[in-house]
């Protein structure tokens, strides 16, 4: 399953990204602190609408992904991490997220971009 699967895998099904955390060695605490700031819940329950399924999810797993990535210290290929980014910056303005969930959803998805070798930054040239 590539990344862009076990995503919507876990916005159809929050426990997923619950099991997906834990799996990695992250801290619960430390993983919601930015879900928690804009008022969406970490991990979202089943019951919620499909909106807040998706923007926490969304949230949640790009800080997850992040912090994954930061912790493997060099620059990884993720099998479809281009196609997600631009499934969640799209869905995001469907749905109608709150400006600062966007602005925060760009940032790590920034961060992922680079980390994740999809653009060149200055110190690449």
């Amino acid at each position: 399953m590539n990344v862009e699967e076990a995503f919507w895998s876990m916005v159809r099904d929050p426990e997923l990204l619950r099991r997906y955390i834990s799996s990695d060695g992250f801290s619960l605490d430390e993983v919601c602190i930015k879900s928690r700031r804009l008022g969406f819940p970490c991990i979202p329950s089943i019951d919620d609408d499909f909106k807040t399924r998706l923007i926490a999810v969304s949230i949640t797993f790009l800080t997850v992904l992040t912090m994954e990535l930061e912790s493997m210290g060099t620059p990884s290929s993720i099998d479809g991490i281009a196609a997600l980014l631009g499934d969640i910056s799209s869905d995001l303005a469907i749905y109608g997220a709150p400006r600062d969930v966007i602005d925060e959803a760009h940032e790590l998805m920034r961060r992922i971009a680079i980390m994740a070798r999809l653009v060149k930054t200055p110190l690449d040239t």
